[in-house]
């Protein structure tokens, strides 16, 4: 009679190291694919690193399944370095999938309505509503001067989309809007400006999102929202805030949408972007690690662009004129000089303008770290009589003149790595405010506690 092998029978504990075992390949798996899918914030060594690892634990730990299964055992440096690359794979891909989870969520988000003025729109007889849907729609909204009586409806493209830009015109200046987008059944305001002169308040601020390598930003680093404070201090004055300057960095790289997702509940807050226009300029981390024609960032504001792939536009608002510019390069840098496009079409906006009584120019970076730029603007801020301009992108309060203009620097906007909380204080989150006369434009920055750190005025 032949004899059959019994196979040995595997024991509980066995059984259970199998089956831990497996469920640590698995989540090595799913961290490596939350790795590919939005890991470009480590570093490429990580990057390679870490599927690497798991693949030898996947490779190491089917072998010492199959020997466990036929009852033997491995030598003990490789039962150590398996429990090594475990250790390894557990801690790293749980991290991966609490980190990345929110993130490859937030490719999905919806936001609120905010309001623009884009190029060519007058502030008193236009309005731009945007808003972003969780699902591609055609979006449409309807508007009127009662909230109970929404009677005229503008509709967006004909085809869905997920970015609607949506712009009403012919409407009556000085008069308060009511409106609501296809997308929610809430109903928002807005007040188109006024002709002639008349009295009015804004707000300006850049840098609100971190340069640090961390997505969770104003929550994770406990970093004061700079817009509910800006909304405090016009309530607390009883003023009321027009519309908003930003001048660059709302996010840390373009394709981090739960970034963006953070900026539009950040502006909407108290329905702050709903009831009254952000205006935007972009800022090297809106275009860094980007693709080459900035798409994304142009889905969220769908900003002019020039054939020098740089954006400026203008808008005026009462006195002032409004110019908005961007010497962007590539990657995070700016270029020492206006393109030829952009400098001919600045001095033509500026000869175009050159009566308004207020010229204010926003920039992402420090101009006058920036040989070309400084030239150039030097120039033109003794040709123009230019007012001031502003700017952020070095985590910092600053103030100079050129040539007779004021140049503010105030990168203060939310980010944590600045210059105050390196040197130990609480908080260095500021932002500036702007009240305008009819015979006088005074600008004052100050911090969030209170603490003033700039004020000028200039008389009409």
């Amino acid at each position: 009679m032949s004899e059959t092998t019994a196979k040995p029978k595997l024991s509980q504990k066995s059984m259970a190291a199998i089956i831990f075992g497996w469920f640590i390949v698995a989540l090595g798996i799913i961290g490596v694919t939350f790795l590919l899918i939005s890991g470009e914030w480590l570093s490429p060594f990580l990057m390679a690193f870490y599927p690497l690892l798991a693949l030898f634990t996947v490779f190491i730990f089917t072998g010492y399944s199959k020997r466990v299964i036929e009852g033997k055992e491995l030598p003990r440096p490789v039962s150590a370095l398996l429990a090594i690359f475990m250790i390894g794979v557990l801690v790293g891909s749980t991290y991966l999938v609490v980190f990345y989870s929110p993130m490859i969520a937030a490719k999905n988000f919806k936001s609120k309505p905010y309001l623009n003025w884009f190029a060519g729109q007058n502030a008193s007889t236009d309005m731009c509503v945007s808003w972003v849907s969780s699902e591609r729609t055609v979006g449409s909204v309807k508007y009127g001067t009662s909230p109970s009586e929404l009677n005229d409806e503008m509709h967006g493209d004909i085809e869905a989309t997920k970015y609607h830009h949506i712009l009403l015109t012919g409407l009556s200046p000085n008069t308060t809007y009511y409106y609501q987008t296809s997308d929610s059944p809430d109903i928002y305001y807005f007040r188109t400006a006024p002709v002639g002169e008349f009295n009015f308040s804004f707000s300006a601020w850049a840098d609100h999102r971190t340069n640090t390598k961390t997505q969770k930003s104003v929550w994770e680093l406990n970093q004061p929202n700079v817009v509910e404070h800006i909304d405090r201090v016009f309530r607390e004055t009883g003023r009321r805030n027009e519309f908003s300057v930003f001048a660059g960095d709302l996010v840390d790289v373009p394709g981090a949408y739960l970034d963006w997702k953070t900026w539009f509940e950040d502006i909407s807050y108290n329905n702050f972007s709903c009831n009254a226009p952000v205006q935007v300029i972009f800022g090297n981390h809106e275009r860094y690690k980007g693709e080459p024609n900035f798409t994304i960032c142009q889905d969220f504001y769908p900003l002019p662009m020039g054939p020098d792939n740089r954006f400026a536009h203008s808008f005026d608002y009462g006195p002032i004129h409004f110019i908005m510019l961007d010497p962007y390069d590539t990657g995070h840098s700016w270029s020492e000089n206006f393109s030829d496009y952009q400098l001919n079409w600045l001095k033509g906006d500026l000869e175009a303008n050159k009566d308004s009584p207020y010229k204010l120019i926003y920039m992402h970076p420090w101009p006058t770290k920036l040989s070309g730029v400084k030239a150039d603007l030097e120039i033109l801020c003794g040709k123009y009589n230019i007012t001031m301009i502003f700017c952020g992108h070095y985590h910092e309060f600053a103030h100079e003149t050129l040539n007779g203009t004021d140049v503010v620097v105030l990168g203060l906007g939310g980010n944590p790595n600045n210059v105050y909380q390196e040197a130990g204080l609480e908080c260095g989150t500021a932002f500036g405010i702007y009240d305008v006369t009819t015979n006088n434009l005074k600008f004052t920055a100050q911090m969030i506690n209170g603490t003033t750190l700039l004020e000028l005025n200039y008389p009409r």
